[in-house]
């Protein structure tokens, strides 16, 4: 069960959006509009979910939770872009970014270990195959 919970988060949350964003002049005061944006959106959204009463109201986190990662991402994509910075925006930055702060101690375990495949996983594989190299083993 935890398997398919961290497999579905991850990909929803590595998946990279396209940003409509072009590299600024002056990327911070760009960046600081964006964000600024982003969290009105995140605020309308979780205000029109915290209305719904009792069991339903329940119901509304998950689609909550999924519409702010997806504002998240976003804002990520476009910070990126702002900053000229688009081509090393990867699944392991997206993560990184969107989890470093994040509030949940058991999301964060749960994408830490979904994560490990993509950050972990494939630098060990190179460092293994170097030491093995140096080692004469191939």
């Amino acid at each position: 069960m935890v398997a398919r919970v961290s497999a579905a988060i991850l990909a929803l949350v590595t998946v990279i959006p396209r940003s409509t964003e072009a590299k600024s002049a002056a990327p911070d005061t760009r960046a600081q509009e964006l964000a600024e944006a982003a969290c009105r959106t995140t605020a309308k959204i979780s205000g029109l979910a915290a209305l719904a009463p009792g069991p339903l109201g329940l119901l509304t986190v998950l689609a909550d939770v999924i519409a702010l990662w997806k504002i998240q991402s976003q804002l990520v994509a476009d910070i990126a872009a702002v900053y000229g910075k688009t081509a090393t925006l990867g699944k392991e930055q997206m993560l990184y970014c969107l989890f470093k702060h994040s509030a949940s101690q058991t999301i964060r375990d749960v994408v830490y270990r979904a994560g490990e495949r993509y950050v972990v996983g494939p630098v060990s594989l190179k460092i293994l195959h170097i030491v093995f190299k140096d080692e004469g083993v191939d």
